[in-house]
Formats: C-alpha cells, structure tokens, sequence
C-alpha cells in the first residue's frame, strides 16, 4: 500500500550486503527502535540489484519492528525490489512511498531488435568477486540488444542467485570453474549453469515459501531459488554421466 505518511527515521538499506554492512544495519536499527514512537522508514533507493539477501535483511527488519509495535515503510522502492517482492508473495505485507516504475517501451517501435549475438560462453571462478565480474560481463552481452528492462532485470537476478548457489552449496572450491552458456532465440533465451559439485536437483525443491519463519529464522538457503523458479519461464536439471551438474533456464518475454 502506498502513503504519504512521512516517517519518523529512515535508514538506508545497503546495496552490497558485505557482512560489515549488514552488521551495521542491525545495529542501527536496534538503535532507532529504541526510540521510535510511531514509524520507521527503509530508504530503499539505492537497490537498482536485488538478491535474496536484501529479502531476508527486509522482511527481518519488518519483524523486528512488528514485535516492538513500529509500522516499517519501504520508501523509495525500486521496480526490481517491488518485482522481486511480488513474485514471493510479500508485497502487500509492506507499506510503501514512492514506489519505482520499469519503463515501458513505446509501441511505435519493436520490443526485441534482434541484435543479440545468438550464443554466448563463459568459464567463471567459484568466488563471489568472479562472479560479480561474470555478471557484468552478461549484462554487457545483454545490453543494446532491444530486451525489455523488466527482463534484463529478471535475467541478472536468476545469474547471481544460480551462480551464487553454486559458489556456496555445490562443494567446489573457489579455483574451480563453472560453465555458463547463454542460447538465444525468437523472444526467449537459454541459460545453462554447468558445475561438477555435489549432485543437487533445484527443480525438487520445495517452493512454498513461509515468510515469517524465514525471517524468524535469518533463513538465507532456499529463498534466492524460489526466486530463480518464479522469475523463469522453465528450470531444468540433469546430472551427466561425468558428474556434471546442469541447471537450464528458459525465459520468454513479449
């Protein structure tokens, strides 16, 4: 629900979730709470990128300030956040001011100009500065190539949130190398994740998500992939003979 209720405090949500900032965050809340009367605002402005990280850091802040009897707003929140919040079924739990739009593409002109390179390879190191740069580098080959922001968006957050699953629960090591493939077709693209870690089925996965005891329980594992199904248009898994482990990712867009 929108607002015009103007808060007591706000305080900036982090864009990059380093453990620093999130400690720091915590901490500050804490303190607010320990003096806010009424309402508490979460500048939420500056997260263009949104991972399931900032989800759990904002709906256990909303617990937090539900248990001390504090009405928590997000302000300013982006499209990607209000995105991301729609897909898990969260949106309407929250209060909002000036919530961010996606920009609409004129119907004058096509949505998808074809300009995609029809395939695309990359060989990234399991650490989380590895995987950064690979983001850049995709988002690189996605740009100019006419897709909508909402899918360049959606494209970014299933990268990061598959590639960082890999880095954390797969078993390999930070010199080991995943394989990503990228397919391009007639309005949809593929996305492969090859790792040969521990044999893990994303599609069995269990998608019902509990919010609160997720953000009771600071749960982090299981959230980002709810994400990753619920933005995609079809998720794969195989596990080759060689002990590879192959996610796909199909997304459509119109």
């Amino acid at each position: 629900m929108n607002v015009n209720t103007t808060p007591n405090i706000s305080l900036n949500v982090p864009s990059q979730l380093t453990p620093g900032n999130v400690t720091d965050f915590e901490d500050k809340l804490s303190s607010v709470l320990r003096n806010c009367q009424e309402n508490i605002a979460m500048d939420c402005s500056a997260l263009e990128f949104v991972t399931s990280s900032h989800i759990n850091l904002l709906w256990a802040a909303h617990l937090q300030c539900a248990d001390d009897g504090i009405t928590m707003y997000l302000q300013s929140p982006t499209a990607g956040l209000i995105r991301v919040l729609k897909v898990l079924d969260l949106y309407d739990v929250f209060e909002y001011t000036n919530e961010g739009t996606f920009a609409v593409t004129s119907n004058e002109k096509p949505v998808f100009d074809n300009s995609l390179r029809p395939s695309y390879r990359d060989h990234i190191p399991a650490d989380r500065e590895s995987i950064d740069k690979a983001l850049i580098d995709f988002m690189n080959f996605l740009s100019g190539g006419g897709l909508p922001e909402l899918t360049e968006f959606e494209l970014r957050t299933i990268f990061y949130e598959v590639t960082t699953n890999i880095r954390l629960h797969s078993g390999i090591s930070e010199k080991d190398r995943m394989e990503f493939t990228v397919k391009v077709g007639d309005r949809r693209i593929i996305l492969e994740f090859i790792d040969s870690g521990m044999p893990f089925d994303i599609t069995s996965q269990n998608l019902e998500l509990e919010p609160r005891l997720a953000g009771q329980r600071r749960q982090k594992r299981g959230i980002g992939l709810n994400m990753v199904h619920k933005l995609a248009d079809r998720v794969s898994y195989t596990r080759q003979d060689n002990s590879r482990n192959i996610v796909a990712i199909e997304k459509h867009w119109e």
